[in-house]
């Protein structure tokens, strides 16, 4: 089974063969960032406290999870900051569940994201790696 990778800056440190760097500047790369205004907010939005950094990741993947999907964000003042960000961004187009799973599946994904915490691409592998009759849940 394919799995998650920390992309890390030590010396010596190479992204193995076959894998994907989905990092933000990357069209799998996650908008919403643990660092922006919105955050807070976001993790306020699905249930967490706002102020601790593993719910902060907790509601930027959420928000993630539901653009993928082009869902609606409930919280009508994340929306706002969300766009905000998004059109900070050039306002990215989220990938499609084909181009996820025809492009990622099999594949090993690199992040910066630390492995014993919440990540977009823990995401990604759900959806590359699912069996195609399973649609993107929000």
């Amino acid at each position: 089974m394919p799995s998650r990778i920390q992309r890390l800056r030590s010396k010596g440190w190479r992204m193995p063969p076959g894998a994907i760097y989905v990092g933000r500047p990357t069209e799998w790369g996650n908008p919403f960032s643990v660092r922006s205004p919105a955050a807070s907010l976001a993790a306020a939005a699905t249930g967490g406290r706002g102020n601790v950094p593993r719910d902060l990741a907790h509601g930027v993947i959420a928000l993630y999870v539901r653009w993928l999907a082009g869902a609606p964000i409930e919280c009508p003042i994340t929306a706002i900051m969300a766009q905000k960000e998004w059109e900070a961004a050039g306002q990215p187009t989220p990938p499609t569940v084909e181009q996820i799973r025809r492009q990622l599946a099999g594949r090993d994904l690199v992040c910066w994201c630390p492995l014993d915490q919440p990540c977009h691409a823990d995401v990604l592998l759900e959806i590359a790696n699912a069996d195609p009759a399973e649609g993107l849940g929000a």
